[in-house]
């Protein structure tokens, strides 16, 4: 089952992506559904030391827990600042041993909240080091608190264990969404010019936040990566098919969603919405 359509009219999206190519897939394996990071809902935190002169020269604060991140998926964390900088101090956040965050999160001080979107090449394990502190009588920083935890970013296409999902703040909704382990899943995937490694992580989420609008769902069941040898990032479908760009800039990138299970027509919502605006 495959479908392709065009724009007319260009959505707001940032920089020089536009919308190319809509194509509706179906796949055997399972689409991880449920990939939202509810803070509030990850695994008994546990802390790690990857800075034991740090720790040693400043009291550590107890509370942040670790968390888990997919490849392609929108990560959002909110750090309880009353914890951390009980007294007004300022809040730092790194990665541990280092100046800068991971190239794929971004800190927003106004509503203490670390987001990003991680890429195939952020796989791993990321430790980030909180720490509250103080402007001294030399201008510098001097450090009240601190505490580390880790980000573990999984494949795109990592299934999430049944107890995270059943711990879902929705888990009627998600019980209703997800297919059988044998079931065919019915994906819609949108090609757009735009190149993912270009951007930086607040960039990623706006695209992801403007598309949201197009696609009528929320950032947690949107998949975001850039297009690397995909079959689907073809120049002859953008020759031969409608749509606002004919000539592709940059490196393209995939947006896909679920939306059913098999090729049921009463299993899959109506598109519509997505297939006027690409004509």
């Amino acid at each position: 089952m495959r479908m392709s359509a065009g724009l007319s009219t260009p959505l707001p999206l940032w920089g020089r992506t536009f919308l190319l190519l809509l194509s509706v897939t179906v796949a055997q394996s399972h689409w991880p559904s449920e990939a939202g990071r509810d803070w509030e809902n990850q695994l008994e935190a546990s802390m790690h030391s990857v800075l034991s002169d740090l720790h040693e020269a400043v009291p550590t604060v107890v509370g942040i827990p670790d968390g888990t991140a997919v490849v392609g998926r929108s990560f959002r964390v909110t750090i309880p600042a009353d914890s951390v900088a009980s007294n007004g101090e300022l809040i730092k956040v790194s990665a541990a041993g280092k100046e800068a965050l991971p190239s794929w999160l971004h800190w927003d001080p106004q509503s203490h909240t670390l987001e990003g979107l991680p890429l195939d090449t952020d796989k791993g394990v990321h430790y980030i080091s909180v720490s509250a502190t103080r402007l001294g009588a030399n201008g510098s920083h001097v450090p009240q608190s601190s505490s580390v935890f880790s980000i573990e970013v999984y494949p795109e296409d990592h299934n999430e264990p049944q107890s995270v999902r059943a711990a879902s703040p929705e888990p009627a909704e998600a019980a209703s969404s997800a297919c059988a382990a044998d079931e065919p899943v019915t994906v819609l995937t949108v090609i757009l010019d735009a190149d993912l490694t270009k951007m930086t992580p607040k960039q990623r989420l706006e695209l992801l936040h403007r598309m949201r609008s197009f696609s009528e769902v929320e950032l947690p069941n949107m998949k975001l990566v850039p297009v690397v040898n995909n079959r689907l990032f073809d120049m002859s479908a953008f020759m031969a098919g409608p749509g606002n760009a004919k000539k592709v800039v940059e490196n393209g990138a995939l947006l896909s969603w679920k939306l059913g299970c098999s090729l049921n027509q009463n299993n899959v919502p109506d598109i519509r919405g997505v297939e006027a605006p690409a004509r």
